[in-house]
């Protein structure tokens, strides 16, 4: 699984019991749900989708479904760039 970045100008901050991605040059926030913060932290690390199927007791393919929505969402908003080109 390639290795995502924030996009330029962001910050990730755990914010009580909340993560959440601000913009610097707008201080528009993003706050993330439990789940969408434990993807976000999985693929800014390049990791796969095993340790959420494992973390939340799903199956494979649905994690994996997980992940990809995440993923697309966040990069649809600006939020998640992948570096090394793709997506």
């Amino acid at each position: 699984m390639p290795k995502y970045a924030l996009a330029p100008g962001l910050v990730c901050r755990d914010a009580g019991g909340e993560t959440v991605i601000v913009r610097i040059s707008t201080g528009e926030y993003f706050g993330l749900n439990p789940t969408a913060a434990f993807i976000l932290k999985a693929l800014l690390a390049g990791e796969s989708a095993v340790p959420y199927a494992e973390e939340f007791g799903i199956g494979a393919s649905q994690a994996e479904a997980d992940f990809q929505d995440v993923q697309k969402e966040l990069v649809e908003l600006g939020l998640l760039i992948c570096p090394l080109g793709g997506v």
